[in-house]
């Protein structure tokens, strides 16, 4: 029988929230979303320079992932 075991991270700053997920068995990450001021979303390209998400990827970076995407509203999982 097949499981799939995974580890979920919250990186925080202020009211920003991001949320990461990754699975033991597979060396990548996917950005679920974001919370900023309670409200809940997806990630975008034009996130992509946030400093926390690039603190968040190099510390992903540092746990093993070498894959690492954020889930798109529209394109679904796009690398980053």
């Amino acid at each position: 029988e097949y499981y799939y075991e995974y580890h979920i991270y919250e990186f925080t700053k202020g009211n920003l929230k991001l949320v990461a997920r990754s699975y033991v068995n597979e060396p990548e990450a996917h950005f679920l979303g974001l919370e900023a001021e309670g409200k809940k979303g997806f990630l975008s390209k034009s996130f992509l320079n946030n400093p926390l998400l690039q603190q968040a990827v190099e510390y992903l970076k540092k746990e093993g992932a070498n894959s690492i995407s954020y889930l798109d509203e529209s394109a679904g999982y796009v690398e980053i």
